[in-house]
């Protein structure tokens, strides 16, 4: 988490939508972020019970979305964040490396919106 935050500017207010038990949010948190953490299940860290891939997506969060979905739903995570955003602001996933494989999610995500 430290070596994305010295790489990457994000906006006071960050989103983690699949908080878990809040390995993310509490870094965050100690770095002065203000962090809404939200997961499908309360696992002890949450703001918000909320399945975030049903979220209606035409109430835009006004800041950034920095989490670590889960690897089955990564695409549809990353589709869901970069539409639940408004332009400007940053979606930072951690994912596995084997999200950059295959023809369908490069069709689906990556050749219209490759990753940086």
């Amino acid at each position: 988490m430290t070596d994305l935050l010295e790489r990457e500017k994000f906006s006071r207010y960050i989103w983690e939508p699949a908080c878990g038990e809040g390995h993310l949010v509490k870094p965050l948190r100690e770095g002065g972020f203000e962090v809404w953490a939200s997961d499908i299940e309360d696992r002890g860290c949450n703001d918000e019970t909320l399945d975030f891939l049903s979220f209606d997506s035409s109430v835009k969060w006004p800041g950034d979305i920095i989490t670590n979905p889960p690897y089955k739903f990564c695409t549809e995570f990353v589709l869901k964040a970069l539409d639940c955003v408004f332009e400007g602001h940053k979606v930072a996933m951690f994912l596995k490396l084997q999200t950059l494989e295959g023809q369908e999610r490069y069709n689906k995500l990556f050749k219209e919106q490759p990753p940086k």
